[in-house]
C-alpha cells in the first residue's frame, strides 16, 4: 500500500501519453493539473542526508523557468510536490520547513509570514507522520480573476488544514529549495532544469 500513490500517479500519467521523469523510484508526469490550469515540470531531484534517501521532489510551473528569480514571479498555478522515502514525523517535516524558510527569508519577510507559517505547521502536524511513499503537495492556485490565491497542502490526495492566502507565502515555501541558502546546491540546480539531479 505505501507505494501505491506512487503507482496511480505514474499509471495516471503513462495513460495520457505523457513522458515521465523517475527520481530513485519517483515518478513525475511531465504535466500536472493544477486546480483548473495545467502546469509542467520544470525539475526534479533526490534529497539526502548520509547517504540516506529522505525524499524526491518536483516543481511544477506555468513553464519552463531557469533562474530562481523567474520561477518565483512566474504567474499561474505551481505545484511543490514531494515523494518521501524515509519515515518522517510530522514534527519533523514542520520543523524543517520553518527552518529552511527561515535560512532563505530575510528577518522581516519571515515576521510577516509568521502566522502563516505556523498555520502550515499546524496542518502538517495535523497529519501524524507521512511514512515513506508518502505523497506531499503544496499547490499555489492563483484566483480565477487575477489578484490573490491561496495555498493548499495535500497529503496523499487529501487536503489538509485550510487554504493559506497570499504568494508571497508560497514564493517563501519555493525559496526553501531555489533560494541562495538551500541546503542542496545540486538539488536547487536539478529542480531549476539545470542538471539532472
Amino acid at each position: 500500500m505505501r507505494w501505491l500513490s506512487l503507482f496511480l500517479l505514474a499509471w495516471c500519467g503513462l495513460a495520457a501519453g505523457q513522458r515521465v521523469v523517475e527520481i530513485a523510484g519517483a515518478r513525475f508526469p511531465e504535466r500536472a493539473r493544477i486546480g483548473a490550469a495545467e502546469s509542467q515540470l520544470n525539475g526534479a531531484g533526490l534529497r539526502s542526508l548520509l547517504g540516506i534517501k529522505l525524499y524526491a521532489i518536483g516543481i511544477y510551473l506555468p513553464r519552463k523557468m531557469a533562474s530562481t528569480n523567474e520561477a518565483l514571479s512566474v504567474e499561474g498555478a505551481k505545484r511543490i510536490q514531494i515523494f518521501t522515502m524515509f519515515d518522517l514525523t510530522a514534527d519533523m517535516i514542520a520543523v524543517g520547513l520553518a527552518k529552511g524558510m527561515r535560512r532563505n527569508l530575510g528577518e522581516a519577510e519571515f515576521s510577516a509570514l509568521a502566522a502563516r507559517i505556523e498555520a502550515l505547521r499546524a496542518a502538517i502536524r495535523a497529519t501524524d507522520h507521512a511514512p515513506g511513499g508518502s505523497v506531499i503537495q503544496l499547490d499555489w492556485l492563483p484566483a480565477p480573476a487575477g489578484g490573490g490565491g491561496v495555498t493548499r497542502l495535500s497529503v496523499n490526495g487529501l487536503q489538509r488544514g485550510e487554504d493559506i492566502p497570499g504568494e508571497d507565502f508560497f514564493q517563501a515555501l519555493l525559496k526553501m529549495w531555489l533560494g541562495a541558502r538551500v541546503n542542496d546546491a545540486r538539488l536547487r540546480d536539478a529542480l531549476l532544469g539545470r542538471a539532472s539531479g
